[in-house]
């Protein structure tokens, strides 16, 4: 009796032991959640800029994102051109769990049209930044890369993940 008493408690440990192995706090599998902070960091880092870049703190954020719920929003990090001349930008966003994806996904297209419509008449030589735009997506981060060239931006924001 005391042997399969001990069987049974040592099976059910393995079985609990097998269960908590197959859970996952990820968004995309790999377990990783990194800060929105690094990631843009990295972008800014791995990117080349024409312009300085600063960070909107406080309530910037919404002012420029005016169609974003920040309650939405687990945190964000946005930095843009310091002297407003061009349309430089790295947005990165983590949206809470059950957060509204397609009004992120809006908002982050709004901003660039806004840019656009700013930016035509403004200094039109910017526009292409803002025509070749990265923007980007892995599990509930989502992110927003404007420069000269922002054709590495995928790959930086990948190894975000990795």
């Amino acid at each position: 009796m005391k042997k399969t008493i001990t069987l049974l408690m040592v099976t059910c440990l393995l079985v609990m032991a097998v269960f908590a192995g197959c859970g996952s706090n990820s968004n995309d599998g790999t377990g990783k959640q990194p800060a929105t902070a690094d990631i843009a960091q990295k972008l800014l880092d791995g990117i080349a800029f024409d312009d300085e870049l600063i960070q909107l703190e406080g309530d910037r954020m919404t002012t420029q994102y005016d169609e974003i719920n920040a309650d939405d929003l687990e945190e964000y990090t946005v930095y843009v051109s310091s002297s407003g001349a061009t349309p430089e930008e790295v947005a990165v966003f983590k949206l809470k769990e059950g957060g509204d994806e397609q009004a992120l996904e809006d908002a982050i297209d709004s901003r660039v049209q806004d840019q656009k419509d700013g930016f035509v008449d403004y200094v039109p030589e910017e526009m292409p930044k803002l025509e070749n735009c990265a923007i980007l997506h892995q599990g509930n981060y989502y992110a927003l890369v404007v420069a000269g060239d922002s054709s590495g931006a995928q790959d930086i924001f990948d190894g975000c993940f990795a």
